[in-house]
């Protein structure tokens, strides 16, 4: 970055030059010589040498100007002079924070590097220069104020430990998350345990459909009548087991739609043609006001087990739901069922 060179600083310099002109010379000015604490003064370095040498200012860091603080440094390009040599200058922003005081910067050793590496550099040394540092305070202030003593050091508040606070509260939320969820799973695995406990599956079509045919069998109507009363019973037993074991929507439909809707099922044709004439003959009673003889009856009741017997589904393959719920027990019950629907076929037989 270049910047300008005060005038007296070139003059002085060129004066300097003129009575050695191959000889490098350095000189240093400030801007001002008197200064408050926390303004800048700018100190100038300029130094005359060859053009092929390399000019070496002192770096800030090296703290050069004692009592001075550098907050800031400029070097310009090297320039021509008439006399042949070239003038490289730096510039320093130096602040001071002392009070009344006068501070000195010392003389200063500009190192001068020949273009030959293994060659010592020349040294040019500028005048040390004075720089009073004043005060905005009167000094007879200064003078009869009396130094205040020295206060206890204040104990700084402890700072809270956010971090560990937070890696505690997360390992909390952490094991109360497991907690709940092993609570929850073992609350799940009791519940589900007691459903299966608890669950008691829907009885097999079969067999509600032999015992309510076993209980009409064995009530007043079978034995009195009337009639029309047996047959519309027997025809909606039929009905209900048609709907439960086939899933036809027998007890709301005719006789013609439920023989249709059957016409997919796997039945035999003995099986299929009983379940068209006891619907058809619980018909002509129900609307045709067929009486027919009491002994058609009991063959109406043995058709219908026929019926059921023939239609009964494979027996499925046990289960675990089976193992808890005690599929031998019900396996009994169906055997006793069974046997039973066997003594009422024998009954009516006899």
């Amino acid at each position: 970055m270049r910047h300008r060179i005060p005038l007296w600083l070139v003059v002085m310099l060129g004066a300097a030059g003129s009575g050695r002109a191959l000889e490098p010379h350095a000189a240093a000015v400030v801007d001002s010589s008197e200064t408050l604490p926390g303004l800048p003064v700018h100190l100038s370095i300029g130094v005359h040498h060859q053009p092929e040498d390399s000019v070496g200012f002192p770096a800030p860091e090296s703290a050069p100007f004692p009592g001075f603080s550098v907050r800031a440094m400029e070097m310009s390009d090297p320039l021509p002079l008439d006399n042949g040599q070239h003038r490289s200058a730096a510039r320093y922003r130096l602040v001071s924070h002392v009070l009344d005081s006068t501070l000195v910067i010392p003389a200063l050793s500009i190192e001068i590097w020949p273009p030959e590496s293994s060659a010592s550099p020349a040294l040019a040394i500028t005048d040390a220069i004075a720089v009073r540092v004043g005060s905005r305070i009167p000094t007879e202030d200064l003078e009869s104020a009396e130094a205040r003593p020295e206060r206890p050091p204040v104990a700084l508040p402890t700072p809270t430990p956010w971090g560990k606070l937070l890696a505690v509260a997360a390992v909390t939320a952490l094991l109360a998350w497991l907690l709940w969820r092993l609570w929850r799973r073992r609350q799940n695995r009791d519940a589900l345990e007691s459903v299966f406990v608890a669950f008691e599956p829907p009885r097999p079509a079969h067999e509600l459909a032999l015992e309510e045919l076993d209980a009409l069998e064995a009530s007043e109507v079978a034995r009195s009548g009337p009639a029309k009363q047996f047959f519309t019973e027997a025809s909606d037993i039929l009905r209900r087991y048609v709907d439960r074991r086939f899933l036809v929507d027998a007890p709301d439909q005719t006789s013609d739609e439920v023989l249709h809707a059957l016409e997919g099922a796997e039945l035999p044709g003995r099986t299929r043609s009983l379940v068209r004439n006891l619907l058809r003959e619980a018909d002509l009673v129900k609307f045709a006001r067929l009486d027919p003889p009491w002994s058609e009856w009991a063959s109406t009741l043995d058709h219908g087990r026929e019926i059921v017997r023939s239609t009964i589904p494979p027996a499925p393959a046990e289960t675990p739901l089976d193992s808890l719920n005690g599929a031998p027990g019900r396996a009994g019950d169906r055997a006793e069922s069974a046997g039973a629907g066997d003594r009422s076929t024998e009954a009516g037989d006899a």
